[in-house]
Order: structure tokens, then sequence, then C-alpha cells
């Protein structure tokens, strides 16, 4: 601790001589004159022992696979008649893995047995409360560990210093064929390029896998360095720089298609995770006083972000691949390019007269981006139509900028009438050349050639214009009512539709219901209507230059651009009765409607609602002893019709095979219960708290309109259920603070015994123990999953800590 208040001291005695000029304007600043010197430390830590009584391990497996019969004809995939056409034997015993992972509990921090430093904190400062610095430091020695310096002289200058880890696990269990350099990943296994479409070819190739895999883990690393300086050498003005550089390395989930034919096969691998973002800010703000005698501030700023991958692309080697035209070895995909962002920013605001304010800001940033292009492929036998072409020259150079106005004014029009008026400018304008693509590598295996290209890679823009006004009255001393009247506007460039007009109107209402309560509500009308939806005109016929091409149904409606209506609503009302009961009830919900298209036979989302309702209640017993509890159930419904659908772009004429809807339902059920006692005052303390959330999943689709010839059915998908349980239990004892002084330690000392159950079970008709092998499906004939994803977990965990505060 000497060692920490030694640096703490000296940080602070060089910050305070930088600027010199700062030490100049002290003098200058309101500040107290305190004749006390010297310095007054404190400090806090809290650190114990994590035991666990269960915990999985890191991989349960391995699973074992075996062919089992089909149970019906295969005639939609997936469905309900080909989900599960293996059996599946996983550790403990069952059909699916029940002890799960620690994935699912450790995705944000490492949680191991053994000794933890939970946090610690040193600070000095002055008596006169001129000079402060502290040092923080939190998860000491983990994978989550963060550490932060602060050092000022009040009034003057203020510096801080940061680091920190900050872990994202996806995945403990993944079963890997891959191994080689991260950037170019390589496999010892050959399945063939044609395995048979059976559930034993299948069973055996998942067994494969199984007994020879590796297991890895998936997951990305954060590391950040910050730091971030502020002086105020008067006290009207304000000057802040900041820089931050964060490094990211490791691995995501990442499937990629090889092969001719779509999706045949999807290969799903360890994307390698390596690049590096940097950020810098400088600001400085100004406070005066106007020719009309009320206060003004203007700030202007500007601020950078690079960032750069450390790969371009990367390899990987095709497990049914046999080095041939048609069946390649060798496959890649492209990382981010490397690119940079700069804005410049200016606000200011200023009192008006009548009660009023206006606040502005008006924002222009530039983003760039110019790597070069890569190759089309890095199959060296392709391709069918031809040699594969050589990589497009140069690079993008993308330059797409953005400005934005936002304005704000606040006006006291009478004592109980306000207004907020907002109007919002958003203008996004790209500006990277255009390029004709005369041709491209189909799968790494075909070239495209006339009639199919060549191609035109649209450049989007959009300006989004918004404004609004909200009036509020106190109608009464126990009721306030609002009114908001909103319109927004999208005029798009190269997209589905040309623009766009939202109106909504919101109304709502504060009241104090007697003395025992306070009421919430509002509710809200949105309606988007469009101008043109006219996908063929806008954005087919300009990307396929050529007419006889066909493309996707121009009838599918995308739900960020079609109509809506849409209507929510909400309301709390927090209870507070005499003895000691609060009841707190809430109900919510929003019904948007897709199914407003004026053209016939339309495809998208339809429907999308939800609702919920539920309650909190907490009551006092008497001091010190509360229970808690709460309850909420939501529901949410959403529809779509989709088709096997196709547009000729020389007619417009839409071809239509199979139409089919699709009806997903979620339901959510929360519940928590808990109670704090206060056993012994100021001595012994008690809490403890129980959650379960009980989710849902209800899907069914089907065809409910088919060519001649064929069948008419619907398919329910089995439900997917997730349960999920945790129970907390915290016991505290802060000892006497009289025999704390007469062990030798001045301040506060707690000892904390916390028990924690912590489950989560989910019940899903899809495999997700086993490196899946599709064949079923004429069209995608060889896939292969890592079976990355287990969201299951059980552990218990005692941890005994001992808290120090001085």
């Amino acid at each position: 601790m000497k060692i920490s208040r030694g640096i703490l001291l000296s940080s602070a005695a060089l910050l305070a001589t930088v600027p010199a000029s700062f030490e100049a304007t002290a003098a200058d600043l309101a500040l107290p004159v305190v004749e006390e010197s010297g310095f007054d430390y404190h400090g806090a830590a809290e650190f114990g022992w994590d035991f666990f009584t269960s915990r999985p391990a890191a991989y349960p497996g391995p699973c074992s696979v075996s062919a089992v019969a089909n149970p019906a004809a295969v005639n939609l995939n997936p469905g309900p008649a080909g989900v599960n056409p293996t059996g599946i034997t996983c550790p403990g015993g069952g059909s699916t893995n029940t002890n799960g992972t620690r994935a699912g509990y450790q995705e944000y921090g490492n949680l191991a047995p053994g000794p933890f430093l939970d946090y610690a904190t040193a600070e000095v400062s002055s008596k006169n409360g001129l000079y402060y610095g502290q040092i923080w430091a939190e998860h000491v020695g983990n994978n989550n560990q963060s550490y932060l310096l602060e050092v000022a002289k009040a009034g003057v200058a203020y510096l801080d210093l940061s680091w920190d880890q900050t872990p994202h696990l996806y995945s403990t269990s993944a079963i890997s064929i891959w191994g080689g350099a991260p950037n170019a990943l390589t496999t010892p296994f050959n399945f063939g390029t044609a395995p048979a479409s059976t559930f034993a070819a299948q069973s055996a190739i998942e067994n494969a896998i199984l007994a020879n895999g590796a297991v890895t883990t998936i997951g990305i690393e954060r590391n950040t360095g910050a730091v971030s300086y502020r002086a105020t050498p008067t006290p009207d003005w304000d000057f802040r720089v900041d820089y931050s550089n964060m490094h990211r390395e490791g691995t995501q989930l990442q499937s990629a298609i090889i092969e001719q034919g779509f999706g045949s096969p999807a290969l799903q691998m360890p994307k390698p995770v390596s690049d590096t973002t940097q950020t810098a800010s400088a600001s400085g703000e100004y406070v005066g006083t106007t020719f009309w005698g009320t206060k003004y501030n203007i700030k202007a700023g500007y601020s950078a972000s690079i960032y750069q991958d450390d790969y371009t692309m990367w390899t990987f080697q095709n497990p049914f691949g046999n080095g041939t035209q048609a069946n390649p070895s060798i496959g890649f995909m492209s990382t981010p390019p490397n690119n940079n962002a700069q804005t410049f920013t200016t606000t200011a605001g200023v009192d008006l007269p009548w009660q009023s304010r206006y606040m502005g800001t008006v924002s222009y940033m530039m983003n760039r981006q110019n790597d070069p292009f890569g190759p089309f492929t890095v199959n060296p036998l392709c391709c069918t139509g031809g040699p594969p072409p050589a990589p497009l020259a140069g690079g993008l150079n993308g330059q797409i900028d953005t400005l934005l106005l936002n304005n704000v004014i606040t006006s006291d029009i009478t004592h109980d009438l306000k207004s907020v008026f907002k109007v919002r400018y958003y203008d996004y304008i790209n500006d990277t050349p255009n390029m004709i693509i005369p041709t491209y590598v189909l799968a790494d295996v075909s070239l495209k050639t006339a009639p199919d290209v060549p191609r035109d890679p649209l450049l989007i823009s959009y300006i989004k214009e918004n404004a609004s006004e909200e009036l509020s009255y106190r109608a009464f001393s126990w009721l306030t009512v609002g009114a908001v009247g909103g319109w927004e506007r999208w005029d798009r460039d190269h997209m589905d539709v040309n623009v766009t007009n939202e109106f909504s109107e919101k109304f709502y209402a504060n009241a104090k219901t007697w003395d025992w309560g306070t009421l919430r509500a509002s509710v809200e009308f949105d309606e988007r209507r469009y101008e043109s939806y006219d996908a063929l005109d806008y954005v087919l016929r300009l990307t396929y230059l050529s007419p006889t091409e066909t493309a996707t149904s121009s009838l599918m409606r995308m739900f960020d651009m079609a109509n809506r209506d849409r209507v929510k609503a909400n309301m709390l009302w927090q209870i507070d009765l005499p003895g000691g009961m609060s009841f707190a009830p809430n109900v919510g919900l929003r019904f948007d409607n897709y199914d407003l298209d004026p053209t016939i036979g339309t495809f998208g989302v339809q429907t999308d609602n939800m609702w919920n309702a539920g309650a909190d209640v907490s009551y006092t017993f008497t001091k010190g002893v509360v229970f808690l509890m709460s309850y909420n159930h939501e529901q949410h419904f959403e529809t779509l019709t989709g088709a096997n659908a196709s547009t000729a772009l020389n007619t417009g004429v839409n071809t239509t095979s199979v139409v089919y809807n699709g009806q997903m339902d979620d339901y959510v059920d929360t519940w928590m219960i808990g109670a704090n006692f206060e056993l012994v005052p100021d001595r012994w303390d008690f809490k403890t708290t129980f959650t379960l959330v009980h989710d849902r999943e209800v899907w069914a689709t089907g065809i409910f309109s088919a060519a001649a010839g064929q069948p008419t059915n619907y398919s329910q998908y089995p439900d997917v259920l997730n349960d999920y349980q945790r129970l907390d239990a915290t016991l505290k004892y802060r000892f006497d603070p009289s025999w704390v002084r007469q062990a030798g330690f001045a301040g506060d000392v707690v000892a904390k015994l916390r028990y924690t159950w912590e489950r989560n079970s989910v019940t899903n008709w899809q495999d997700i123990d086993v490196p899946d092998v599709w064949f079923l499906d004429n069209s995608a004939t060889r896939m292969i999953s890592m079976a990355a994803i287990d969201p299951n977990f059980n552990i218990q965990m005692l941890v005994a800590s001992l808290a120090l505060k001085w």
C-alpha cells in the first residue's frame, strides 16, 4: 500500500505542474482557501475463495452416434420428418447432454475454484480538497480484469489511465476437424466428393469426427488501453483529450461455401480474429453570457477511428474435395477491410427569452476504405467457362460521408404548459466511385459469363428527416398530461422503396393517485406508408445488367420499408400502501401490422405482435425484514409469407411455384422471489433471491399454395423449451468496530458467505451435441457444423470473502 500511495502522490504532483499556465490561473478560481495541510488516505478491498460443489466440465463429450430408421418420408427439410435422423448418446445417458458446458455461465468472465481478489482500491487526497488520486483494480488476475488510475487537481486538470480485458466465450465444446495456422486451416479428414445420402453414411462421418476431431474453444478476448485528460483552466473553459487502443484476438464461428451448387458443401470453421481499433478525440467547450444576459455554451470536437485487421483473408481445406476443378481442395474467406473514420462536431446551447432554450448539433463524418481487392478464387484449376479473372485493379476507394443536423427548442409557455420541439436531418452520402463487375467466380468452380453478367454493385444513399412536437400540461397538482406528434421521412437511392413517410401520435399521463400511488400510462399510434415500392426498377434491373436474367422475386417486401400500422401502449402503477406494502403492476403491448400492401400476392412479414403483463411486490414486515416478489409474462407472435419465386427482368413476370406461411410464437414467464433480513442490526445481514425464467418457442410452417402435383402440407416443429434458474443467498457479518480497532486496523471489516446455484436447460429438437452432417436436401448435400453452441450448464458455487475498508 505504501508503494501505491507513493505513486499516487508523485502522479498528482507531476500533474499539478503541467501545464504551467494552469498554476498561474489557479488564484483566479473561486475556490475556498483551506489552511489545513497534509493528506487523507482511504482504501478498500475484497478477497476470498471460490468453492464449487457442482461444475460442468469444459467439454462433457464425446457423444456417440448410431443410425436409426427414418421415422417418416422426408419431403420438407428441415421438418419433423427429418430433424433427428440419428440416435445420439451423450455422457450421463439420454439423447441429449444434460450436463452442459462452462461456456454459458462463463461467457463474460472465468469462474474457477480457488482464491480471488474481487477488487482493491487506494485513494489519497489533500486535506484542502485540491489534490486527489485513486488506483482501482477489479477481478485481479482473471480474464475480465480491469485497472484504473485517476489523478486530479480540482478545478484545473484531471488524468485517467485505464486498461481492461473483456472476454466473450462462445463455446468450450466445439468439435473441430481443422488444424494448421489460424489463417490457413487444414484438415486430415476427407469424406469423398459424393458420400451416400443415407442416415448410415451421415452417422459414419459424425462418428469419425467425434472419434478423431479435436475439442477447441471458440471465443474472443478484447484488451483495451485508454488515456483521458481534461483541463479546466478557468470556470468558462473545458478541454478534453481521449485515446484508446483495443486489440481483439481469438476465433468466431464462420460458415463458408465451396464447390458448385448452392450450399454444397457449407463448412463451419473457427474464423481467426486479430484486429486493432484505435480511437482518439479532442474537444473544447466555452460557457459565456449573451448580450441579453443569458447563458450560452459552445463545444467543438474532433474524433477519429482507425481499424486494422492482421489478416486480409484466410484459407481452408475442403474435406469433400479431391483437387479437381469441380471439387477443389481449398477455399477462402475475406476479412473486413482496413478502414478509418473522422468526425467533426459542433454543439451549441443558449438560453432564450421567454423561458426557452435552444440546443443544436452539427456533425460531419468521413468514412474511408481502400484496401486492395482480393482474388476471385484460390482454386488453381478454376473454372468452368474459362480461366479465373484477375483481381479487380486497385481498391474500392470507398467514400461515405454523413451529415447530421439536430435542433431542440424547449420552452415554458406558461407555468404549467411546456413544449419540446425537435428537428433532425441525417444525410448518408455515398461518394464511392461506381464500378461494373464484368465477371466473377461462383463457389470457386464456375466462371460467370454472359448472359449472367455483368453486375453493378449499387451504391446506397439515403436522407432521413425527423420532426416532433411535445406538449406537456400540468392540469392539476396531481395530474400531468402530454402529447407528442412526430414525422419521419426516408428518401432512399437504389433501394426497393424510394420514399417512406411515417406519422406518429403519442399520448401520456402521469397521475398521483391519492397519497399512495403514482400512475404512468402512454399510448402511441404510428402509420408508415411508402410512395412507390418497385424493387424491379429501383434495384434488380440496375444490378443485373443483362435483361435476360432472372432475379429474386420483386414481390418480397422488406419489413423496414413496407407499409406498417403500429399501436404501442404501456402502463405502470406504483402503489405504496400503509403498513409496508408496495405493489407495482405493469402492462405493455406492441402490435405491428404489415399486411397493408395493395399489391395482391406479396411476401414477407405480415404481423409482429407482442404483449406483457406483470407486477412487482415488496412487503416490509418490520425494520430490517423485507420480502420481494415479481412476475412477468410476455408473448410474441410473428407471421410471415414466403415463396419459391422469381422475376424475369425483361418482362417483369413473376413466377411462383410454392407459397408457404410461417407462425413463430414465443412465451416467456419470469418469476423472482427474495428476502432481506437484518438479523442483528449493524452486525448480521442475510439476503436471498430465486429467479426462474421459462421460455417456450412454438414454430409452425407449411405450404398452403402449391403448383400442380405438389402436396399441400403443414409442419408443426417440436417446441423448444428453455428453463433458467438461479438461487443466491448471502450472509454478511460486520465485525465489531471496537474489536477491529483493538486489532490494529482503522476501518470496517465485513465477512461474506455466498451460495449460488445456477442452471440453464434447453430442450431442442435440433442436435446441438454432434457435428451435424446433412445429406437430405439435394441442393445442400454436405454440411458440417462444429457442434459449438451448448447453452446448458448446472453449477453450485460457495464463495467466502473478506471485505476491508479504511
